[in-house]
């Protein structure tokens, strides 16, 4: 099982540094970022629908997802939700909280599967990642650049489309994602009601067996 979790950390690690490739970290410290997840990062398997972050209270952990699902959603109110995105194994996640507009300060982490994911404390990953340039800094920035895309993105999405446009491109081109998440979400992710939803999902079904 060591081995197992050693082979994880590498992976981690490789993931890391791509990011920080990506954001033009000029020189990174290996040692410093196998310290890090060595000492500071806890796996833990997490059932599905469990909130990893709440709405309105500051993230206090940055994520590494091994397996499952997770999606960042607003609460609109009592029990809707809008499904901002969704991300899936093998990638980090944190919510830039402070770095938000107030609106996207409500958003929340929930799994939407049976989930594996490695943890690590904000200030312990600070406090030990001093010898290489503050490298919290720059994860902070692409978090926030990634969040921003993401955000522009989901808008073009809806500002171009209309729901039954929405459902039909979630068919064609998110089928892992489809698979994966129960329709109540991706109901959410598209901006319409389960049982709008519902209903476009039994109309393609049946347009399917007549072709």
């Amino acid at each position: 099982m060591e081995k197992y979790h050693c082979e994880n950390r590498k992976i981690i690690a490789k993931r890391l540094k791509s990011i920080l490739v990506d954001a033009e970290v000029s020189c990174i410290n290996n040692g410093c970022i196998n310290n890090i997840i060595t000492k500071e990062f806890r796996r833990e398997k997490v059932s599905s629908r469990t909130v990893l972050v709440d709405q309105n209270l500051k993230p206090n952990k940055m994520y590494y997802l091994e397996s499952g699902l997770v999606r960042l959603f607003l609460k609109i109110s009592g029990q809707k939700s809008f499904t901002l995105f969704f991300v899936s194994g093998g990638e980090f996640v944190f919510i830039p909280f402070l770095e938000l507009s107030t609106q996207f300060r409500r958003l929340s982490l929930q799994a939407v599967s049976d989930c594996v994911v490695w943890s690590v404390e904000i200030e312990n990953f600070k406090r030990n990642s001093i010898c290489n340039n503050s490298l919290w800094d720059y994860l902070k920035i692409h978090f926030l650049k990634k969040f921003e895309e993401v955000v522009s993105m989901r808008e073009y999405f809806f500002q171009s489309y209309n729901a039954k446009e929405r459902y039909d491109i979630l068919m064609t081109e998110d089928l892992d994602l489809i698979s994966k998440a129960p329709d109540k979400y991706l109901a959410s992710y598209i901006g319409v009601a389960p049982e709008t939803y519902s209903r476009m999902k039994l109309s393609r079904k049946k347009y399917s067996k007549l072709k």
